[in-house]
This record gives structure tokens, sequence and C-alpha cells, in this order.
């Protein structure tokens, strides 16, 4: 087997999440032919010359450059420097970039013609947004968050200019009932969605895995298959975790990230695990060149 080299990149402000999990990601590249190395984000040093681009690391000028990288975050500087190095990024940067912001990746839905909730950038008019919606509570979110951290339920006039107040970029979504406190997060990799659960929470509206909801998982079907594939192909990502609300017609999609945390899935049994499946098409994907 031929071994191939890679980074993966993190933000240190993540490190007391994802640090007793280095190992493990290390050892789950290791098993398909990967050379895995953990690196932090702060500490890299993109430089430009007149001549060529080059990688410091902790200070050192790094002389062999891996063959892949993964920036568990969106620096978008050190993505597009590896990338024009002629480093395979997993996900490209402009990819990455579609889906921190949340209304290019409706937009980006749309014009695919999957289906998302009706959604609206930046109107600062409550009484506009109240009747849009049908005099009914709506989600009210920041535009370039993530994590399920800014994301709001708007039920009167005061709640709504106080999230107006805190940021200067925001959108306004129907809110789903059907899905309340519910969704299905779908892993996709390449294209093919490769697990899925449901995560759902008794307490509150937002059902993500960090802020303390539970998970079971979901078979995914072919309907699930399609809609998720369908939208990280159209966002342009090769790894993504696509959210999923529950319709009535089916599903909406309300979110597609490209930085899609594994712990959810792996507090369930599982003896092929999401990065096995990651490495294993990153592997495919650099030696089949």
């Amino acid at each position: 087997m031929r071994k191939i080299t890679g980074w993966m990149i993190y933000p240190r402000t993540k490190c007391s999440m994802t640090q007793p999990a280095f190992d493990w990601i290390v050892s789950e590249a290791s098993a398909v032919g990967i050379e895995l190395s953990v690196l932090f984000l702060e500490d890299i040093t993109c430089v430009v010359d007149s001549e060529r681009l080059t990688v410091w690391y902790e200070g050192k000028r790094v002389s062999v450059m891996p063959d892949f990288a993964m920036v568990r975050g969106y620096d978008f500087v050190v993505m597009r420097h590896l990338a024009l190095m002629g480093i395979r990024m997993f996900n490209p940067h402009d990819a990455m970039y579609n889906s921190l912001d949340k209304v290019l990746t409706h937009q980006l839905l749309c014009a695919k013609s999957i289906p998302t909730p009706k959604t609206i950038y930046n109107c600062r008019e409550y009484s506009v947004l109240h009747s849009e919606f049908g005099n009914n509570p709506f989600i009210a979110k920041y535009a370039k968050g993530n994590r399920g951290n800014e994301v709001y339920m708007i039920e009167s006039e005061e709640q709504f200019v106080d999230v107006c107040n805190m940021y200067d970029e925001i959108i306004s979504q129907e809110m789903i009932t059907s899905s309340y406190g519910k969704d299905i997060r779908v892993w996709v990799v390449g294209e093919k969605a490769v697990d899925a659960v449901m995560r759902y929470n008794d307490n509150s509206f937002k059902s993500n895995f960090s802020l303390g909801g539970s998970v079971k998982r979901v078979e995914v079907d072919a309907l699930i298959e399609k809609i998720a594939v369908d939208s990280a192909k159209a966002v342009g990502l090769d790894f993504a975790g696509v959210d999923l609300l529950y319709s009535s017609d089916g599903y909406t999609v309300c979110e597609v990230n490209g930085n899609a945390a594994f712990r959810s899935l792996a507090t369930l049994q599982s003896e092929i695990t999401i990065p096995r499946k990651l490495f294993t098409y990153i592997y495919i994907s650099i030696t089949a060149k």
C-alpha cells in the first residue's frame, strides 16, 4: 500500500473539545495508509515573495509539504495559500466559504431546486418579517454563525431588536414547526451519504448535540441520500454535515456544514467510523491520479 501524508489543522480554540480525539483521528488515518499530522492554525505562517509561496510552522520553514490538508476551521488565508502551493484541500476554500455564508448556501441550494426554508437576508423591519412568516414565530441567526450558538427563536419585536443589535448581518427564516427540537444530521463523503443521526432536544428548539441534544441513528434511505448528496455538491464540499428538517412533504435543508464534527456519531457504537470513511475517500482521491 502506498503511503501518503496529510495535515489535519485545528484552531487552538477547539483544543478543549478535540484534544482527546487527536490520537483516534491519527489512528483512523493510519489504518488506510495515511500518515497524518495534527497542526494548529496559530502556529502556521504563510510567506509570499516574488519567487514562491512557503509555509513556516512553529518558527521553522517546512521543507516537505503533505499530499493533502484539511482545515477544521475557517481560515481562508491558510486554505488558499496551501491550495496555491499545490496541496489538495478537503474541503476547498471556496466551498468552505459557501458553507459558512448561510445566505450564499441557501442561494446555491435554491439554484439547484433543493428545498430550503424561506430565508430573508438582513431585513430589520419586524413588521415585514412578521407578515412574511404568516404572523408566526420565526428564526433569526447570524449570517456567518456556526454550531447553533447564534440562532434565536423570535416571538416578539423586542427579541428581534436585541438580535439586530448584536450582529451586522442576520438572516431570518420561517420556523418549521414540524421539526421543532429535532433534525437529521447526514454525513456526506464524496457522493455518498455515509451515516445519519436524529438529533433531538426536549427542552429547546435547537437540537445540536453540542448544545445538549441527544442522538439516535437514522437509516439513510433513498430520499435522505439524494437531498444530502445534492446539497453537498451544490455547495462544492467533499465532506459535509447536511442538516435536514422534517417538513410536511419530506425534508428541507437547514444547513450544509463544511466543518462537520464527528462527536455525536462517536457516542454510538460503530465498527466503521466517519473518519475512516473520510480518510478512505481521501486516500483513493489522491492515489487515483
